[in-house]
């Protein structure tokens, strides 16, 4: 399933399990063992709450992220009615006039960009 396939791009780690049993006599034995712990169980994903998402690209650690829907944005909202202004990059000149600043987004308040920024490991 389209979970399990998700879980697996996450991966695993391998976490060392200590176990100590006592036998009838009062003899202690200690047990290490190396096993794999699956960082984003299906069941896990399943239950993502609404406006949540999981980030995976290339080889970057995965982000969990909120994300902000297109229609809180007015700039999203004019691109999805086609009333957004004619970007550079898209009149053809291969030149991309996207906002620039912090927020590749354009909204200047947007605290789902800031939040990833503070959870996201790369700088």
């Amino acid at each position: 399933s389209t979970l399990d396939y998700v879980s697996r791009l996450v991966g695993s780690e391998e976490i060392r399990q200590t176990s100590e049993t006592v036998d009838g006599q009062g003899q202690k034995s200690k047990t290490t063992s190396n096993a794999d712990k699956n960082l984003a169980p299906s069941d896990i994903v399943r239950r993502i709450k609404q406006n949540e998402g999981l980030l995976i690209y290339g080889a970057l650690l995965p982000a969990r992220l909120r994300l902000r829907p297109w229609y809180k944005s007015k700039r999203l909202t004019a691109m999805v009615n086609n009333n957004a202004p004619l970007t550079a990059l898209q009149a053809g000149n291969g030149y991309n006039d996207a906002p620039t600043g912090n927020n590749p987004a354009g909204d200047k308040d947007s605290k789902a960009f800031e939040d990833f920024q503070r959870s996201s490991p790369v700088g």
